[in-house]
């Protein structure tokens, strides 16, 4: 809960500072980034190389490329979350392909060949007003209803590049919501996600489960 806790709180900072002194133009991004096959990754490389060869170096790349007052964050499942705020309307599309460029041109460890990590990226766009009017006391679920338009848009990518489609980039719109296919595939991960978080908090009270 502290990491949800400091994401929480720094967007109420944003909202506020937005609020006060914010261009009309203005909007924060919400991005999902989906490492393609990032099982088979692990399985290949291991866990600790995949942690010390990739998330590693892109975690440096992406303080290089990134301002202090954006957030990146790890929240579990196979996506890198990315709060990008301050974005001028017009440049929304432009920075969604950035965030790809600098992932894609990381220079990663020596193990790991080049063009092996390629992601794919659901995004939202978040008005100052939808960021003010949103319920803040439980960061959980801040989060979690934060995170839910641009997961649809992840899930949207994968169904399109399943059928074909080269993009790698969806920005949500009202007809991801409609899809009940997607909807059902982020509501199903939502609840997985929930029910290990559980089970983590379980084992570190009380122990693994014994038989």
């Amino acid at each position: 809960h502290k990491d949800l806790d400091t994401v929480r709180d720094r967007l109420v900072a944003e909202s506020d500072r937005s609020q006060r002194e914010g261009d009309p133009d203005e909007v924060m991004v919400i991005a999902e980034v989906d490492f393609i096959l990032l099982k088979g990754l692990n399985s290949r490389y291991g866990n600790n190389v995949v942690d010390a060869q990739i998330l590693r170096p892109l975690g440096a790349q992406l303080r290089q490329h990134f301002r202090s007052h954006d957030i990146r964050c790890r929240l579990g499942g196979d996506e890198l979350t990315l709060i990008i705020t301050r974005v001028k309307a017009n440049q929304v599309l432009k920075v969604l392909e950035h965030i790809r460029l600098v992932v894609e041109e990381c220079k990663f460890g020596n193990d790991i060949t080049p063009g092996d990590v390629k992601v794919r990226i659901g995004a939202a766009v978040f008005q100052k007003e939808d960021l003010a009017a949103m319920n803040t006391t439980d960061s959980t679920n801040f989060v979690s209803e934060l995170r839910h338009n641009a997961l649809l848009a992840a899930e949207e990518v994968k169904r399109r590049m399943t059928s074909g489609d080269s993009n790698p980039i969806a920005l949500w719109d009202a007809g991801m919501t409609a899809n009940q296919e997607i909807a059902w595939e982020v509501m199903a991960d939502r609840i997985t996600r929930a029910n290990a978080a559980v089970i983590a908090e379980l084992h570190k009270k009380f122990g693994p489960a014994t038989s």
